[in-house]
């Protein structure tokens, strides 16, 4: 019946009669994995089964996707002998170490345990599938062609699912905006609960946990099952990361994400929600901040009077395309820029076709120029508020090995280079040093048009170093003797550990040493 407790005895009895010792001197433990697994309709009746067999020498652990599990079914907080029950969140594991006690050195392979995130199942099924996909392809194949490899490794993985994948949504905002909820949460009829996504292991619950909720990471099986409209951008991101660590590999990686991002956000909705997503957030910590934060932990350099950037909020619905230019963002020859031979991304409504022009940007934008000497900044990024305003953040990406390198030089000489070359688009506003030569025509920039101050700018150092207060004072003296007239942000490690988010914390470790 609900409450006998025999068959777990007979287990026991049988153990012992099997070893012929006595039940006293054995210490037992029952494992119950996924214990809603075990009786989905009532799994308290398991529970209590095994609960009122234990004692000083029986033990029991259970697992859940969801601490809500036992506590939805009044389960007292005791076991049966009394002893308290402590829940324990179940990480993801470390890859690092996990490779390290393989002693597997081989790059591509680190890359694909990386991208896992952690997953155990996943990490499992990448050893599996290495192998096999290895006797298809030569070793010359190999070496040439590793990233058609390590994708080919990922889609075997895939196929290797025992379940049907959770039509991706909402979810994949959650995961990629460190976004605190509950595993039960709906997030929509269309994409299902998120504690299916998490067991299927399209996300991971492994970063935080508390009682009730997770902040979950998208997974390689969640990048790879991703089939809805933005599946372009989110392949390029992923062919991105399994390409050898590298400043270009960063700067590319940076450009795709915020472009993910900006397009996950520009759906406009959470929930049935608007999102009211703050752009730049200055604290170093997201304990009492707004969920929705593009960039937290942002060092406030300088900010103009009367500049809006601190509370500025991005307006939902915008449109994030990706353009990759073939000239420097600053120069507009006639007929507009043109998009790159090369681009990062092409599929319709996020990166133009190769060979359009782009005379006018729009809300929600992402430039990234391929030209050889693109001054002053790597990447822009264009948008409005809901109250019509509009800013444009121009991106400055610093790769080092060691965290100490970058100078207080390097990041005052980007704002001499930004603010000479906004100097000819505004005629008001003074150059440092020596004024450039060229004068252009502001109204043919599609960089520039909209904007009609440089308070409406900000050049922000997206950067892996961890600068010292020394280097910080310098810029802020800089920028306040020389009256620099648009925003300087700083994006420390720290902040931009933040943005990546848990998802992308193991895949990118190469990019964050420690040294």
């Amino acid at each position: 019946d609900d409450t006998t407790s025999l068959p777990l005895d007979v287990i026991l009895y049988d153990f012992c009669l099997a070893n012929n010792v006595q039940r006293n001197d054995v210490k037992t433990v029952f494992l119950v994995d996924e214990l809603v697994r075990s009786d989905r309709d009532n799994p308290e009746l398991v529970y209590k089964s095994v609960v009122n067999v234990l004692g000083p020498k029986v033990g029991a652990v259970f697992t859940a996707l969801e601490t809500t599990t036992l506590a939805d079914a009044n389960v007292d907080s005791t076991a049966g002998s009394g002893r308290p029950l402590t829940w324990l969140p179940l990480p993801a594991l470390d890859v690092n170490e996990w490779l390290a006690n393989q002693n597997i050195r081989d790059e591509a392979k680190r890359r694909l345990y990386y991208l896992t995130g952690g997953h155990p199942r996943t990490m499992e099924w990448v050893k599996d599938a290495i192998p096999i996909v290895a006797r298809a392809v030569d070793s010359v194949a190999y070496r040439i062609r590793q990233v058609e490899f390590e994708r080919e490794v990922a889609i075997a993985v895939i196929t290797r699912s025992e379940k049907k994948p959770a039509p991706p949504g909402e979810w994949l905002l959650a995961g990629l905006s460190s976004q605190r909820l509950k595993t039960t949460d709906t997030c929509s009829s269309a994409s299902g609960t998120l504690g299916a996504a998490i067991g299927c292991g399209q996300l991971i619950n492994g970063r935080t946990s508390s009682e009730a909720t997770v902040i979950p990471r998208v997974s390689l099986f969640g990048w790879f099952s991703n089939k809805h409209a933005d599946q372009a951008l989110h392949d390029a991101l992923l062919i991105m990361l399994f390409r050898k660590p590298s400043w270009s590999v960063f700067e590319k990686v940076f450009v795709l994400l915020l472009a993910t991002q900006a397009r996950l956000y520009g759906g406009g909705k959470y929930k049935g929600k608007v999102l009211d997503v703050q752009l730049f957030w200055a604290a170093h910590t997201d304990n009492k901040v707004d969920d929705w934060t593009l960039f937290r932990g942002a060092a406030m350099i300088h900010i103009p009077t009367g500049s809006v950037v601190k509370k500025f909020k991005m307006k939902p619905e915008a449109t994030g395309r990706l353009l990759t230019i073939a000239e420097s963002a600053w120069t507009t020859p006639e007929g507009g820029w043109t998009v790159a031979e090369e681009p990062l991304v092409v599929a319709p409504g996020i990166g133009p076709t190769p060979g359009s022009h782009i005379t006018e940007l729009e809300p929600g934008d992402v430039v990234y120029s391929r030209h050889k000497t693109q001054p002053g900044f790597d990447s822009a990024f264009y948008v409005h508020s809901a109250e019509g305003a509009r800013h444009l953040v121009l991106f400055e990406n610093k790769l080092y090995t060691n965290t100490n390198k970058l100078a207080a030089n390097t990041l005052t000489d980007k704002i001499r280079i930004v603010n000479s070359h906004l100097a000819q688009f505004f005629e008001d506003m003074p150059a440092i040093g020596e004024a450039r030569k060229a004068k252009k025509d502001k109204s043919t920039s599609p960089l520039l048009q909209s904007i009609t101050s440089p308070s409406q700018v900000t050049l922000c150092f997206a950067t892996s170093s961890e600068p010292s207060d020394r280097v910080i004072s310098t810029v802020e003296s800089y920028a306040e003797e020389h009256n620099v007239p648009f925003n300087v942000v700083l994006l420390d490690k720290a902040a931009m550990k933040k943005f990546f988010s848990p998802s992308f914390e193991q895949p990118l470790d190469a990019f964050w040493p420690c040294t």
